[in-house]
């Protein structure tokens, strides 16, 4: 009492596990085998999603980071070029069409974790754009043990996203999974509601429960 405890956060935990788009895709896919698709945005500066060779990586190489992509890219003499030397002349619509003609292809020789560790060596904000499949299959989740095989009714065991937290005093256990439909009808209406198991009989006799 009185003292606190180191928790250890990951960023990208959380928001697999929140109810954005994510979670929902990841479950689509688990059942139904449902691959969500995503669109491609264009921006000044580049791309934001980009191709890879093996499927896609979020950068945004705007005008002031461009000269880390194109270090990123091996294009180092390019950083005295006139077209690339200052923000004012990066942020012109012909000098970004020219550097898309040298950024696009060099991603296309390369793989998503390939393009990605290039990018952190520049310290440039990126990642990988996973489908629900490459998610699952992202060996940084399984080392910090996030996702969590629950067995259920009917399906069987399934992976799902676990505790978003390290708590080093305090670990995170599932106590039990989400109830299936009317798991919960005699607790709720026998002992709450008062009702008899009679009572409850008859309700699902009439179609009520």
């Amino acid at each position: 009492r009185g003292r606190g405890e180191h928790v250890d956060i990951s960023i990208l935990e959380v928001q697999t596990g929140s109810i954005d788009r994510i979670a929902p895709m990841l479950l689509a896919y688990q059942y139904t085998g449902q691959v969500s698709q995503r669109g491609y945005q264009q921006r000044h500066g580049g791309a934001y999603i980009h191709r890879c060779q093996d499927g896609f990586l979020n950068l945004y190489p705007e005008e002031r980071i461009i000269p880390g992509a194109l270090k990123m890219i091996g294009q180092h003499e390019l950083l005295e070029d006139p077209r690339f030397a200052i923000p004012a002349a990066r942020a012109r619509p012909e000098n970004v069409e020219a550097f898309q003609v040298l950024f696009e292809p060099w991603l296309l020789e390369h793989t998503v974790v390939q393009a990605w560790e290039a990018a952190q060596k520049e310290r440039l904000m990126s990642g990988p754009v996973y489908t629900a499949a490459q998610l699952v299959a992202d060996p940084n989740f399984s080392a910090r043990g996030f996702w969590l095989d629950i067995e259920r009714p009917h399906v069987g065991t399934l992976s799902y996203p676990g505790r978003p937290y390290h708590l080093n005093s305090s670990p995170w256990c599932l106590k039990r999974p989400a109830p299936v439909l009317g798991q919960h009808n005699q607790e709720i209406y026998c002992g709450l509601l008062g009702y008899s198991r009679g009572d409850l009989v008859k309700l699902r006799e009439y179609g009520v429960i």
